[in-house]
Order: C-alpha cells, then sequence, then structure tokens
C-alpha cells in the first residue's frame, strides 16, 4: 500500500467536506464512497475524473477504480 500523499496537503476532514460538495455534482453516489475514493485513488482530481467516467459508462464504480488502479499498480512494477 502507498502512503496516501494527500494527507499531506489535507485534513480528513477538508476531505470529507470536499466529497460532499462532489456529491453534489454525482448525487448517485453517496458521500461516504466518494471520501473513499479520494483516499483510495489519493488525488482529488483523480476522483472527479472517475466519477466522470462513471456518470457516462454502464460500468460500476467499483469496476473503473479497480482497472484505475490496477493499471498504476502495473506501472510501478
Amino acid at each position: 500500500m502507498y502512503p496516501r500523499e494527500i494527507l499531506k496537503k489535507f485534513t480528513l476532514y477538508d476531505l470529507y467536506e470536499i466529497a460532499k460538495l462532489l456529491h453534489v455534482y454525482f448525487p448517485l453516489v453517496d458521500v461516504e464512497r466518494i471520501f473513499e475514493l479520494i483516499l483510495q485513488v489519493d488525488s482529488i482530481d483523480t476522483t472527479l475524473h472517475l466519477l466522470c467516467v462513471h456518470r457516462e459508462s454502464n460500468l460500476t464504480l467499483d469496476a473503473i477504480v479497480y482497472d484505475f488502479l490496477n493499471g498504476r499498480d502495473n506501472l510501478h512494477a
């Protein structure tokens, strides 16, 4: 597991507040899931991108995140 670099810039409270703001634009995804996604991918920009892909796709958010994380891991291997 990679250390979460995002926690060097934001507190967990800040990230949860950002998740609540993103939820306004992506109401089909729970705030808690958006918050977890931010921590999972370690980036607000990437989270926003993955949410946009999810909105325009038939894939589940979990499948999209799995593909993204799998691709990132393969780059580091």
